[in-house]
């Protein structure tokens, strides 16, 4: 599986000047490291294949508790970087913690 935004790798650029790559689901997770903004909690919820429509009839909604992002978004069936297979999407909702672990709840 590609991380959420179907590509095969990050490059990124430490502070040392030295190069890593990122290209696995649990290497991406370790790159953010503690989830402190939504922005970032948006990455781990696209890096775990959920997508966040821009058609106003699914666009997604989100509300922050204390130590954690809870997203109401819809599951339009992606697998990977493949076409939808579902024709009406359903309506998950995803919690993402500061350790960047996710949940559907």
């Amino acid at each position: 599986m590609c991380p959420g935004f179907c590509s095969y790798y990050i490059v990124a650029v430490k502070k040392d000047k030295s190069i890593k790559v990122i290209n696995t689901p649990n290497d991406f997770r370790k790159f953010i490291g503690k989830i402190d903004n939504v922005e970032e909690a948006k990455l781990i919820v696209r890096n775990a294949g959920y997508i966040f429509s821009i058609a106003p009839k699914y666009m997604a909604s989100y509300k922050q508790s204390a130590d954690k992002y809870i997203f109401k978004l819809h599951d339009f069936g992606l697998q990977s970087c493949l076409p939808p297979v579902q024709t009406e999407p359903k309506s998950i909702t995803i919690a993402v913690d500061e350790m960047a672990s996710i949940s559907r709840l």
